[in-house]
């Protein structure tokens, strides 16, 4: 029955799978045990198939939260502009941080900025996941007003937070107030920040960013930083 969906068997054509899809919108939009649908919607997510989009549209648009989520997934990954005004609404209304994780990269991955403020204003949350989305966020936007924040972000507490900031800093690892602070975290007692340093560092074209480049590789100091190092010299 579902074979047409993944791979089509002999005699068969793409309407054929269509079909399948539609009888699929008709079972989950009946089912009563929520649980069931969500898994479905789960699994067959894992698939990608164009061919499955319109379940998921059905999903984003659904009462159910959690079958919201599951349309949230799929199109945090799948390019679709007409799925975006949805996904704008949803956020609109969504206050489940485990949703606003993939919300985010969704919409950045579509392009919206609509919402670019509360982005903003999420990589100051406490919540670790939310700063780091937020982060991601505005990285996949390349939006210039976000630097300032971006900067900020590279002196918190949280490890995982500064590595995301400075990863996103990247794109204008060339401005000078940038420039510096990546060169100053790329002599952090911490490899793993040292690491995202040389790595952000490499998209720039300053002498500065050469000369300090390979005196890590040169150093008696962490392997992977050196290695990173190499790379970034490349």
């Amino acid at each position: 029955i579902f074979a047409p969906l993944f791979r089509l068997p002999p005699g068969r054509d793409a309407r054929d799978a269509q079909d399948v899809v539609d009888d699929l919108r008709h079972w989950i939009g009946i089912e009563r045990d929520e649980w069931c649908s969500t898994r479905l919607l789960r699994s067959l997510g894992r698939r990608k198939k164009e061919v499955l989009e319109p379940l998921y549209r059905d999903a984003l648009r659904s009462v159910s939260p959690n079958l919201r989520w599951e349309g949230v997934r799929w199109f945090r990954d799948y390019l679709n502009t007409e799925a975006l005004p949805d996904l704008e609404r949803v956020w609109a209304d969504e206050d489940r941080p485990w949703v606003r994780v993939d919300l985010m990269a969704g919409l950045a991955f579509h392009g919206s900025d609509r919402y670019f403020e509360e982005f903003l204003r999420l990589t100051r949350s406490d919540d670790p996941d939310l700063a780091v989305a937020a982060l991601r966020g505005l990285a996949t936007l390349e939006n210039e007003r976000a630097v300032p924040a971006l900067l900020e972000a590279t002196s918190r507490d949280d490890r995982e937070i500064r590595i995301a900031a400075i990863h996103a800093l990247a794109l204008w690892a060339h401005e000078p107030p940038v420039l510096s602070a990546l060169l100053d975290l790329s002599r952090s007692h911490d490899p793993s920040l040292q690491i995202a340093a040389v790595q952000a560092l490499a998209s720039s074209r300053s002498p500065k960013v050469a000369g300090r480049v390979a005196e890590l590789v040169l150093s008696k100091g962490d392997t992977e930083v050196r290695a990173a190092a190499v790379e970034g010299l490349a």
